[in-house]
């Protein structure tokens, strides 16, 4: 079998080391506060794994999960300590779910985002034209670690590279995945880096009615008085 657990996994990067998440202690899950909790120790570094559903940024109901790691040096030396969540976006009957980026639009071929560039969030659907299914990963909030890279990719190329994948801009997606980087940063004995990312439903209204057509959606909720 291939050591990835599952067609999404996670990457921790240690002092230039790939290491791929599996938990090694009890999941602990609990149903009142619909969380799942599990860990990891990776020589004397701790990561936990907290999967959480969360009222959604957008529609405001609970059908998002927040996705966090909080990683714990328990050493007595620094280690340099980075994540990459791979997530494989197949939505519907369609596992070539194609991108939409604020700012960008359609997003179909092989693309990355860094620093500034990298925008709130994202959204994928089963179809550009008619959806049925939409989802929206929120990147960053105002109180979050923002990450330093995104790459929304062929899933079948980034399987296989646990750490730095390169697009290929020209690469159509097909079979499509979305890669969330945080660089590699020194974690000094006894300190904590809390990595979290939003994968739910998306609050997304289309009209098209020729010769214009209207999409509205966004990472924050609107309420009228």
């Amino acid at each position: 079998g291939h050591p990835n657990p599952g067609t999404s996994y996670t990457t921790v990067n240690i002092d230039g080391s790939n290491h791929i998440f599996s938990s090694t202690e009890q999941t602990f899950t609990d149903s009142l506060l619909l969380s799942s909790i599990s860990s990891q120790n990776l020589g004397n570094v701790k990561v936990k794994q907290q999967l959480k559903i969360v009222r959604n940024f957008s529609t405001g109901r609970e059908d998002t999960v927040e996705i966090k790691y909080i990683v714990e040096n328990n050493d007595n030396i620094p280690h340099d300590v980075g994540l990459r969540v791979m997530m494989d976006t197949m939505l519907g009957n369609n596992d070539a779910a194609p991108f939409r980026i604020p700012g960008i639009g359609e997003v179909t071929t092989e693309r990355e985002f860094s620093g500034e560039n990298i925008p709130q969030y994202w959204q994928a659907f089963d179809s550009l034209i008619n959806p049925t299914v939409s989802a929206q990963g929120t990147l960053f909030t105002l109180s979050s670690n923002k990450p330093d890279k995104v790459q929304f990719t062929n899933w079948g190329n980034v399987y296989n590279i646990n750490w730095n994948y390169f697009v290929r801009p020209n690469n159509r997606n097909g079979d499509s995945a979305v890669s969330i980087y945080w660089n590699p940063k020194v974690l000094n004995p006894g300190e904590t880096e809390e990595f979290v990312t939003y994968y739910g439903l998306s609050n997304f209204y289309q009209m098209i009615e020729n010769p214009f057509s209207l999409s509205v959606a966004g990472p924050e909720s609107v309420e009228l008085t």
